[in-house]
């Protein structure tokens, strides 16, 4: 397993930390990274200068370096940063981006084409070299010349630029690597692990088999079935050894057969399937023969391949990260990875709420996980209520942060009729959108479902499964680094939602309507008490603006044609609203009479106290 350090360099103490000396100590922590002979990951707060920091280093140092992100509005901010320190720099060429028949210039047919046989597994350049072989014809993009993205990689290839700029599969790429100081800025989720659904995994597994009359299986169903029986398993990886031990691409098969529903990793798919090891919770583990690991679940059957880049030839590799899950970063660069924590847990704290004057105000004791697909959990009528209640206080608009499900949800109920802006958790790492906003909400936390949190215990090789009873801020997967996966999905997702406002030290007040946030983070106040109104009481208050009436009693309420609830409920919500201030009752007159005190301010869906009020 790696280590993990906190910075302790600092003879400032915590009262004396500023954003300066924060990253000044971010800074020291990238120069001291790069000198390493093993990876470091970096985990600096957001507003820290990470990323700037790398271009500082190689600015001081003259060193080559090569940059691996994900957002192309970073690649500019890196490209302007390079200029600024009289850096040269190229932008590493995207087939998706830069080719013309791929990003659909030439038209949408042939867009869908070029990304289906690149979805099989064929590269960009495999694409282009075997255009006539694939479609009989040239592709539109080479009629007048070399495509653009051909040529850019031409441009790029030249070893001579300080800072190359590119996505993280660009790190599959020799060239870019060796002799070279590597940075990956953010945890790349989803780019050097593949995912293939069943029905690809079945059409791949079953062609190969059928050009394959060496191997002791006929088709997917036969091994899946077959592999453990007799001396088949063993049979199979022999003759993997003596004939593909490298579990080498097949682009051949594709090409010949201008088939792009099967795969290049046809190979490796029959090799994970069939030397699989169960983990006995419904998944299944394969470390294959050239090093890369594989994943089955047995309920879906969809097999997940982490392929991470070769960084040998490398002279340093820097991981940045913000909120890192530092499992997830093992499984990528290797258990010698070294984990700097530049600030302690303390540091953290006055990091955010003094540095940063971030006011963090915690509105529930509730973690509120909202499911990734489906939404389960999510109570839109109470995070109205909590966004109207913010913005009568602040006396302006919050921008919403929460889940892609969640937000589509409230956007449908017209929610930005009080917000100024939304986005969603997935959206966010790496991102300035919100630097300058001084108000904010985070409603809910992230959670895709228990097989996201299992696949990767089980890259690891470690069984998990939620154990039983266990929910919420008891939650566990009965594995550290299933629970450690969980911590990076909930807490570390929403801290990173909130340090996306307020970034330039001004003050911000981001509220969070979830308790899955770290300890450490200060809370500016107690919870507030939030109140959504029952279909009775909205009743009543429909019936209180239909009289007109200066003072009205409880009969008056209760005779309402639109009223459908007895007496004493009625005299239950008159009270609730009285308690609340909304209105007055006199109780030196029988019956009681009741008239507005704040009867404009009642909110249609419900009514939040906030501390001190």
């Amino acid at each position: 397993m790696g280590t993990t350090k906190q910075d302790k360099s600092s003879s400032a103490s915590i009262s004396t930390l500023t954003l300066e000396s924060a990253r000044e100590r971010c800074q020291e922590a990238i120069d001291d990274g790069f000198r390493a002979d093993h990876p470091v990951l970096i985990d600096a707060l957001p507003a820290m200068g990470k990323s700037s920091g790398v271009i500082r280093w190689a600015a001081e140092t003259g060193n080559p370096l090569t940059i691996f992100g994900a957002r192309y509005d970073m690649y500019d901010q890196y490209a302007e940063w390079c200029e600024k320190q009289n850096l040269s720099y190229n932008h590493l060429p995207s087939f998706h981006r830069d080719c013309e028949t791929a990003n659909g210039t030439h038209g949408d047919k042939w867009r869908k084409d070029m990304r289906q046989y690149y979805g099989a597994g064929l590269t960009g350049t495999e694409i282009h070299e075997e255009a006539f072989d694939l479609f009989s014809k040239e592709l539109p993009c080479q009629e007048n010349g070399e495509c653009t993205y051909l040529s850019n990689r031409q441009i790029t290839n030249k070893s001579d630029v300080d800072v190359l700029i590119g996505h993280y599969k660009h790190a599959y790429v020799p060239h870019r690597v060796e002799g070279r100081y590597i940075v990956f800025d953010e945890f790349p989720e989803n780019d050097f692990l593949e995912k293939f659904e069943v029905g690809a995994v079945t059409r791949a597994i079953n062609n190969y088999l059928s050009r394959d009359d060496m191997l002791p299986f006929e088709h997917f169903e036969d091994l899946l079935e077959n592999r453990y029986t007799g001396r088949r398993q063993l049979a199979t990886k022999t003759l993997f050894e003596l004939y593909n031990p490298t579990l080498s691409r097949d682009p051949k098969g594709i090409v010949e057969g201008r088939n792009a529903r099967i795969h290049t990793e046809a190979a490796a798919m029959v090799y994970a399937v069939a030397m699989a090891e169960d983990l006995r919770n419904e998944w299944e583990y394969t470390r294959l023969s050239d090093g890369r690991t594989a994943v089955r679940s047995s309920r879906d059957s969809i097999l997940y391949m982490l392929n991470p880049p070769a960084l040998d030839g490398a002279k340093g590799v820097v991981a940045l990260d913000g909120t890192p899950t530092v499992p997830k970063w093992e499984l990528l660069l290797g258990s010698e990875l070294e984990h700097q924590q530049v600030l302690t847990d303390r540091e953290r704290r006055t990091y955010v709420s003094e540095c940063l004057k971030l006011r963090v105000i915690q509105t529930t004791n509730h973690f509120k996980p909202y499911a990734a697909r489906h939404g389960k959990g999510i109570n839109e009528r109470e995070g109205l209520v909590l966004i109207k209640a913010i913005k009568q206080r602040e006396k302006q608009s919050p921008v919403l942060i929460t889940t892609k499900t969640a937000r589509e949800r409230y956007e449908q109920l017209g929610v930005a009729n009080f917000v100024t802006d939304t986005e969603h958790y997935g959206n966010l790492k790496g991102s300035n959108k919100f630097k300058d906003t001084s108000l904010g909400i985070v409603i809910g936390s992230a959670h895709y479902g228990d097989p996201y949190v299992e696949m990767w215990a089980a890259l690891a090789g470690k069984s998990a499964k939620r154990v039983e009873g266990t929910r919420g801020k008891t939650l566990d997967y009965g594995d550290s680094v299933a629970n450690d996966v969980l911590y990076g999905m909930r807490e570390n997702e929403v801290l990173q939602a909130v340090m996306r406002f307020g970034r330039d030290g001004k003050q911000a007040t981001v509220y969070v309507h979830t308790a899955a946030l770290p300890e450490w983070v200060e809370r500016a106040e107690n919870l507030p008490a939030i109140h959504t109104w029952s279909k009775g009481m909205n009743k009543v208050l429909d019936a209180i603006r239909d009289l007109r009436q200066d003072t009205w009693t409880v009969e008056d309420i209760v005779e309402h044609e639109g009223v459908q609830v007895t007496d004493r409920q009625v005299r239950n919500h008159l009270n609730m609203l009285r308690d609340h201030g909304y209105l007055k009752c006199d109780d030196s007159v029988r019956p009681y009479l009741w008239s507005g005190k704040r009867l404009t301010e009642i909110g249609k869906e419900g009514h939040v106290i906030f501390d001190g009020e």
